[in-house]
């Protein structure tokens, strides 16, 4: 299930990230089994403009069915997000899905708690923390994650963060997505 979460999960952000290349295109100027690319240098943009971009390339490769592809830029932009000074709230969610897409459950799980160690009714952060769950084997701890996600839900989207209202720095287009997956895990349509 938590590979199912992840894949549906790239295809949403893929899809509304403003800074995704399109497919068949990389950051690195070198051919892919994707296709032609282009030719941006990662070391003229911000450390979490370039974070962002090998989130995005992981995450199509991921979609795309290209592991080996994957596998090849995952460290990088873990790495990328190292070098953020300060992560944000989305950062976390960002490299709790890169270590979830590296089947690292216990990381994705640390840096979504972390996160919510910051705001605890983050909902980003608390369905990354119930996958990182899941990818650990550990339903009880997901069940709370997930029911925490489902009760701050609504409250949680009136506050009225960029992360769940602005499609070029949040994820607004997901949240009903993960909503669902969180009720369809917890199986009571809450």
């Amino acid at each position: 299930m938590a590979a199912l979460v992840v894949l549906a999960l790239v295809l949403v952000l893929r899809d509304g990230g403003a800074s995704s290349p399109p497919a068949g295109q990389s950051t690195t100027g070198q051919p892919t089994p994707l296709g032609p690319t282009s030719t941006v240098d990662l070391s003229s943009m911000s450390p979490r403009q370039a974070a962002r971009r090998l989130f995005n390339r992981v995450m199509t490769a991921v979609e795309a069915g290209a592991r080996d592809e994957a596998d090849q830029f995952l460290p990088m932009a873990v790495a990328a997000y190292d070098r953020i000074g300060v992560l944000t709230l989305d950062d976390r969610f960002h490299l709790s899905l890169l270590h979830a897409a590296a089947g690292n459950g216990a990381e994705a799980l640390a840096v979504a708690e972390a996160g919510l160690a910051v705001r605890p009714t983050h909902l980003l952060c608390l369905s990354a923390a119930a996958e990182g769950a899941l990818l650990l084997g550990d339903s009880a701890r997901a069940r709370t994650h997930y029911r925490a996600f489902v009760d701050a839900y609504d409250e949680e989207l009136r506050t009225g963060l960029a992360d769940y209202t602005s499609l070029e720095e949040g994820h607004p287009d997901i949240l009903p997505k993960l909503l669902d997956d969180a009720q369809a895990f917890l199986g009571d349509g809450s």
